[in-house]
């Protein structure tokens, strides 16, 4: 799925996602045209990192 799809199913903006995977947290895969295309796991993943924000957890820097 693409950014804007894995957004709307994770509550994450596509700003944090772009920041997530820059630093790190996530990873997507590119296709030829190199667009960022993301999986159900990567979901899950953005998922618990909300949650985590919503609890004030601390970042895993």
């Amino acid at each position: 799925m693409n950014i804007s799809e894995a957004a709307k199913r994770s509550g994450v903006t596509a700003k944090m996602i772009r920041h997530y995977e820059a630093i790190g947290l996530i990873s997507s895969d590119r296709k030829a045209n190199n667009f960022r295309t993301y999986t159900d796991k990567t979901i899950s993943i953005l998922r618990f990192i909300r949650h985590a924000r919503e609890l004030n957890l601390p970042s895993p820097r």
